[in-house]
């Protein structure tokens, strides 16, 4: 349940920033970095997080690093394409891509898609969400009955390419 909290002070304010810089601090590197004890630093922090203002804490992938990886691994002898997917409000999710033999991408309307399937399947949103990705934001919704995905937003021209004749040969 959602307690009231007093007003945000300076101290919280603090405290939030360095939760926000690294989530997995200890309550002693709070309280060192605040000037104030552990216990008090563990008191205002237990606060927030019963006041809803704290409501998470997550962990932030070098997709640069972890793509790579992902892409080769023996588990993927094809190899694979990455999305890391994070909540960022209800029923909005933020996506980065990784693409095999590409590397980040600016977006993936199939990866969106699947990460919309998935989110109603493991419970984690209704079935009409928003999904944030760097190249912009799609809608899908997921219909579980008929297992339809249908994914809306905007259309962009991005650019014009041409097909070498002697790449265009060898594809036949």
């Amino acid at each position: 349940m959602t307690q009231e909290y007093p007003a945000i002070d300076r101290i919280d304010r603090r405290l939030i920033a360095l939760l926000l810089a690294n989530a997995r601090a200890t309550a002693f590197m709070l309280a060192d970095a605040i000037g104030r004890s552990a216990s008090a630093v563990g008191r205002r922090q237990r606060a927030l997080e019963e006041a809803g203002v704290i409501t998470g804490y997550e962990a932030r992938v070098d997709l640069a690093r972890l793509g790579p990886l992902a892409e080769h691994a023996a588990l993927f002898p094809q190899r694979v394409n990455l999305s890391v997917v994070s909540r960022i409000g209800d029923a909005v999710f933020r996506m980065r891509v990784w693409e095999r033999g590409v590397g980040i991408t600016m977006a993936c309307g199939s990866g969106a898609c699947a990460v919309g399937a998935a989110v109603v399947r493991c419970g984690l949103g209704p079935r009409s969400n928003r999904i944030v990705m760097d190249g912009g934001t799609v809608g899908i919704d997921w219909n579980p009955d008929s297992r339809h995905v249908v994914m809306t937003g905007p259309v962009a021209y991005v650019c014009d390419g041409v097909l070498s004749a002697d790449l265009a040969k060898m594809l036949g």
